[in-house]
């Protein structure tokens, strides 16, 4: 009987060891989601990044139609925590991008707008699942 619960166990404690993708204490990386354009929910891909005085930065990308738009992001003012409120700028002009973090920093849910004084249109994201080859 233990030799048969051996191989069982042995696997167990393999994949326990594994590092999950999802898994950070910081916001760095990249997410795939979505986000309102054009009066539509359409796919996106958002990257975070530290700059040197410890602001966020990034870039996103998203299709819009038969064209994709690619534009970048920036931290209003340094801030510590889980949410951010951050400045999108690409070919349509510039606004507010709020996001927040879940604990663990593998998702986030934001909300975007131009002249609002709320945010109030959707931009979401998890973290990519990295290909395994």
């Amino acid at each position: 009987m233990r030799f048969r619960s051996l191989p069982f166990i042995t696997v167990l404690v393999t994949l326990s060891g594994l590092p999950c993708a999802a898994s950070s204490s910081a916001p760095e990386g990249r997410y795939c989601g979505k986000l309102f354009s054009s009066g539509e929910i359409v796919a996106a891909e958002t990257t975070f990044e530290f700059d040197q005085g410890g602001r966020i930065t990034g870039h996103y990308e998203f299709r819009d139609g038969n064209v994709v738009t690619d534009g970048w992001l920036e931290e209003a003012d340094r801030e510590t925590g889980r949410t951010h409120l951050l400045i999108w700028h690409d070919r349509y002009g510039q606004g507010q991008l709020t996001v927040t973090f879940d604990r663990d920093f593998g998702s986030f849910d934001g909300y975007w707008g131009t002249n609002a004084p709320v945010p109030d249109h959707i931009w979401i994201g998890e973290r990519c699942q990295e290909p395994i080859s």
